[in-house]
């Protein structure tokens, strides 16, 4: 008996051979046929080698549920750094996100989003993958959740192709879509269902949140030594922990965020971690466990690791748009300018209001200079680039009123203080210690004849 040579010798499926060879039925027909008896067949074997070989097969034959089966067997390899499960998964949901499915496109963006503690790689082909994931969910399939994780990727300080702007009007878009997290502390969104994916909840719950993904439990945070004491300031002898629960805590916490004017990865993670546990407030008793990013565990009291728990009262404190004004700060321009000292600490008195945080990062930069100009300061030039800087500041802090005034002062009195602890040459405390407002003592009568001397 002679064999059809047309034939291939080996195919996929049984069905796809009788379609090509003998046109017993449409070769798409076949294909979805067998396609769904290899998923059903995985499923049986759910657990197993064969299962993951059943399903990637299914997969090729763009069975959608079995693309999406097949990348979520991969996570626990994934886990333990397998990179070549890493890149399956990329694969399989990738598949299923170009076959028409929204879920699976929000799925991609998450195996590739590197934001949070367990998140991908921090690598340019990872921040554009999220992106362009996130996007297709969100402009393609309006799934308001994909509209939510695509601003928070566009906005990431990491990103190196970061776009606030966009992420401003994503995160705006679905709030208009009746995602309420992304309206900031608000309790109802906007009048509109939203999407059939991810409709709008009633103002009584509170909706899964769009600002990051499900952290582990625990979930460890790691922090610099710069960062740990000033968490340390929170800490709970009693409860062996760290406590956010009120006004005060968050400024403490904020404070020892941006000290060095930016927010490090591991800072924005802690962030988010923050504010998921604020947007729920039933995982508020799921801690997190903090870890120093130093050469010696310096976060253990009594042989525990200290956690940070966010108490309910923290959410009746602190408004959603102050964790989100974190997540989105920017570096301010702190450089000395010497042809314009006037211009120069008026922006840096400026930047000092906006809070404790940011004054104690403006002082050292005001007292660097403090102390050049005192090195160069002697009786016999009568302490003159001394004094001119005194001067200057007080007439730049003298166009601020009422409570920003006496603050200004104050700052401007610890950080000479702090300046000419630092310089060779003894300054008399009379030339600066009536700047102290806390001292009642009023100016001279004219600041601006003091330089003419």
């Amino acid at each position: 008996m002679k064999t059809d040579r047309s034939c291939p010798p080996r195919a996929v499926a049984l069905a796809l051979l009788a379609a090509m060879c003998f046109g017993l039925a449409s070769m798409p027909d076949a294909a979805a046929e067998d396609a769904d008896a290899l998923y059903a067949e995985a499923q049986i074997k759910a657990g197993t080698d064969e299962a993951k070989f059943l399903l990637k097969k299914a997969c090729e034959l763009d069975h959608v549920e079995a693309c999406k089966a097949y990348a979520s067997e991969m996570n626990v390899a994934i886990f333990f750094g397998d990179d070549l499960s890493t890149q399956e998964q990329f694969w399989a949901y990738g598949r299923a996100c170009d076959l028409g499915d929204g879920e699976a496109c929000v799925l991609l963006g998450n195996a590739r989003t590197p934001i949070g503690m367990f998140g991908a790689d921090r690598n340019p082909e990872n921040w554009a993958g999220a992106v362009a994931a996130y996007k297709r969910a969100c402009e393609e399939h309006e799934i308001a959740e994909a509209c939510a994780k695509l601003s928070d990727v566009l906005s990431h300080g990491s990103n190196p192709e970061r776009d606030a702007s966009a992420g401003r009007a994503y995160r705006q878009r679905a709030c208009e879509m009746g995602y309420e997290t992304s309206c900031g502390s608000s309790t109802s969104a906007p009048s509109g269902s939203g999407n059939a994916s991810t409709p709008a909840e009633p103002a009584t719950t509170t909706s899964r949140s769009a600002r990051m993904p499900e952290p582990q439990t625990p979930t460890r945070a790691y922090v610099d030594e710069a960062l740990m004491d000033q968490l340390l300031k929170l800490y709970d002898s009693d409860w062996g922990s760290l406590i956010l629960s009120t006004k005060a805590d968050f400024d403490v916490v904020s404070a020892g965020i941006i000290a060095d004017n930016q927010v490090s990865d591991e800072e924005y993670d802690l962030i988010q971690e923050i504010m998921y546990r604020y947007d729920r407030p039933g995982a508020s008793t799921d801690p997190i466990r903090l870890r120093w990013t130093g050469t010696e565990d310096a976060v253990r009291n009594e042989g525990r690791l200290m956690n940070i728990f966010v108490h309910r009262t923290f959410r009746q404190n602190v408004r959603f748009e102050e964790l989100q004004a974190l997540l989105d700060f920017e570096p301010v321009d702190l450089a000395w300018n010497d042809a314009d000292r006037p211009g120069t600490l008026r922006q840096l008195f400026e930047t000092s209001l906006q809070s404790p945080a940011m004054a104690e990062t403006v002082k050292p930069v005001i007292s660097a200079e403090v102390a050049k100009l005192a090195a160069a300061s002697t009786v016999e030039n009568a302490y003159k680039p001394f004094r001119g800087l005194v001067m200057d500041g007080m007439n730049v802090i003298n166009e601020f009123e009422g409570d920003d005034n006496a603050a200004l002062r104050t700052l401007f009195h610890d950080a000479i203080e702090d300046g000419v602890a630092g310089s060779p040459v003894t300054i008399p405390r009379f030339l600066y210690n009536w700047i102290d407002p806390v001292l009642g003592i009023a100016p001279p009568p004219s600041a601006n004849t003091a330089t003419q001397n």
